[in-house]
């Protein structure tokens, strides 16, 4: 489980990791993605600086997720986006969240 920023160095190092002692790498999981899509078209003014920042943001993310599934395609079988959730993760009803956002049959386990 890494968040987007980190995730393609983190995944280097802990896909080799886990291989080199035999372990299995069933997914990967990618935390904290914004899911949302940006407005088409920025308003004036400050509120406009914010939709251009989040789509800067939202690309990135975008760029780096393509980025680990060229690295891991033949490494990984699966990389699960998440979304971010509006507070920290504490407890089995912010686990029964992230079940939820990931979608029905997804094995959590695997991450």
């Amino acid at each position: 489980v890494s968040t987007p920023q980190k995730v393609v160095a983190d995944s280097d190092y802990f896909v080799d990791q886990l291989e080199t002692r035999g372990f299995p790498v069933g997914a990967i999981c990618v935390n904290r993605l914004w899911m949302h899509e940006p407005a088409e078209t920025s308003p004036d003014g400050l509120a406009g600086e914010l939709v251009n920042w989040y789509r800067a943001v939202k690309s990135s993310q975008e760029a780096q997720l393509r980025c680990l599934s060229g690295r891991m395609e033949s490494r990984v079988p699966s990389i699960l986006r998440l979304a971010e959730l509006d507070t920290d993760v504490e407890g089995l009803p912010s686990l029964e969240l992230i079940r939820q956002n990931a979608g029905e049959g997804v094995d959590l386990a695997q991450c």
